[in-house]
């Protein structure tokens, strides 16, 4: 058992113990801040060693000022670690982005060349009515999908890659648009028929009605500006197999009549028949034309806005019937021969020098048939004898006037006439073209007031011309006929034109 003398001696030692320890700490410590204040950040998460101070300055006592000390160092180095938690959070952070853009960057090699990002261009076919449609159809795959669409219609020998880059660009403002490809053109293996066409022209507008839009287009180059007009008037291929020889039979039956008519009184018993077969006849033209004019005019066929490039006043004016008679002849064997050795190789070496090596040209399809740049001839004697002889929308549109305005007796059905007559005038309508156009030849006299007269009768919101510009309208000098409708100042005008008519915003 100690003694009181022991416990007195262990006593002094303690309190020699403690003095010598605190002036040895109070040493260290002031070390030890001097040291950690300038370790590396490692080091002070190391709040194990504080902790290992306070723990011993609690155990001896009275040294609450050096605790308070060590509570503040450790206090520090909780915010430095917090700190430098962070930092490191942010750099992954700024290194996955960075992964992410090397990724996005690898997997798009053609990215830094692509003056559209973020556009989709497919080339997918269509099918509305038992109808298909060759195109390519083209979005932002970013913005929402909108209430509005645009058709484009290529011109003639041409196809739907002609009309990519106009497409582009109204899909990088906010449309979805489909570029087809005509009757005899591109992968249509169809013959060539304005009829038809018109068709495509009506199933695509129909199609993308079907799949939510609620505002169509159309912009037509050249031939595909003439199948704009027909496709706004419902003309179709009914119409076009009957109508011609309808109005032939009619006027044959009217000739008859008036020569009798010219020798004297006409005895119309002995014309009975005739007379008979004539309103059967017009009545069924009536009627047939109605229908059309109906199903484009009514429902979801409906075109609410038409822009025209280059068009021309007739299919004629473009491929004189002169030139069409010597194609015809040309036989099919020896066509092929020049079209794939001279004709094609010299158009592609023209747009590429043009256009730069991207740009897209039209490949041949089948052996079997003739490739004339974009259209592909299966019959050299149909397609050039068609485009000599085929009728035009102001031949269909002035009997349509005459069945309005000349008829006498006029039923109830020519209120009808009237008024969807009055809908394809009203239809807003742009209209371009330039004046150094060859292929509408402005130099022949008056012709650019017969063209623009011609645009006038069906109704025109706006007719602007471009000096020095060519029938592609894309540059001033060039002709590049693969694509059209480049002209920078000219997309800015259709973007108006079509924000103006199709409306903006998002389907609900």
């Amino acid at each position: 058992m100690p003694s009181s003398r022991d416990f007195d001696d262990i006593a002094k030692r303690i309190s020699k113990f403690i003095d010598d320890y605190a002036e040895s700490l109070n040493k260290d410590f002031n070390d030890f801040l001097d040291i950690e204040l300038d370790i590396e950040i490692e080091e002070a998460r190391k709040l194990h060693r504080i902790d290992h101070y306070l723990n011993f300055l609690k155990m001896a006592g009275n040294f609450e000022d050096l605790a308070k000390k060590l509570n503040e160092l450790k206090e520090n180095a909780q915010k430095w670690i917090y700190q430098d938690s962070v930092d490191a959070k942010t750099l992954i952070r700024y290194a996955n982005a960075v992964d992410y853009g090397l990724l996005a960057l690898k997997k798009s090699k053609a990215a830094a060349n692509d003056p559209f990002p973020g556009i989709l261009a497919v080339n997918i076919p269509i099918n509305f009515d038992g109808i298909r449609v060759n195109g390519i159809l083209m979005h932002s795959k970013d913005k929402p999908k909108p209430n509005r669409a645009v058709v484009l219609v290529h011109g003639a020998f041409s196809s739907k890659k002609a009309m990519v880059t106009l497409g582009k660009r109204l899909a990088s403002q906010g449309y979805w648009v489909y570029s087809i490809d005509l009757t005899s053109h591109g992968e249509s293996l169809e013959k060539l028929n304005l009829g038809r066409s018109s068709e495509y022209i009506l199933a695509t507008v129909k199609w993308f009605r079907l799949n939510g839009f609620k505002n169509v287009g159309v912009i037509g180059h050249s031939l595909g500006g003439v199948i704009t007009l027909f496709a706004l008037s419902g003309y179709n291929t009914k119409i076009e197999s009957n109508f011609y020889d309808r109005v032939t039979l009619l006027q044959k039956l009217i000739d008859k009549l008036s020569k009798d008519s010219s020798q004297g009184e006409v005895d119309y018993s002995k014309h009975k028949y005739d007379m008979i077969r004539m309103s059967e006849e017009f009545t069924k033209l009536k009627m047939e034309v109605l229908q059309g004019m109906k199903s484009a005019r009514e429902g979801i066929g409906k075109i609410d806005a038409a822009v025209f490039l280059g068009i021309p006043r007739t299919v004629q004016f473009v491929l004189k019937p002169w030139q069409s008679n010597i194609l015809k002849r040309i036989p099919k064997f020896v066509m092929k021969i020049l079209t794939k050795n001279i004709v094609n190789p010299g158009r592609i070496k023209k747009w590429v020098r043009q256009g730069g090596e991207q740009t897209p040209t039209h490949g041949i399809l089948t052996e079997n048939d003739v490739q004339f740049w974009g259209a592909v001839i299966a019959d050299v004697k149909y397609t050039f004898t068609y485009t000599s002889e085929v009728k035009n929308p102001y031949d269909y549109l002035a009997l349509i006037d005459f069945i309005c305005d000349k008829t006498k007796n006029q039923d109830n059905k020519a209120q009808f006439f009237n008024y969807f007559r009055n809908m394809i005038r009203a239809t807003p309508k742009l209209y371009f073209y330039g004046l150094s156009d060859q292929l509408l030849k402005p130099m022949e006299g008056k012709n650019m007031l017969e063209l623009e007269g011609h645009y006038r009768s069906f109704g025109a919101t706006e007719i602007v011309r471009y000096p020095d510009i060519d029938h592609g309208l894309n540059k001033e000098g060039e002709d590049k006929q693969l694509e059209a409708g480049k002209l920078p100042e000219m997309t800015y005008k259709i973007v108006n034109f079509l924000n103006n008519y199709l409306g903006a915003g998002k389907l609900p």
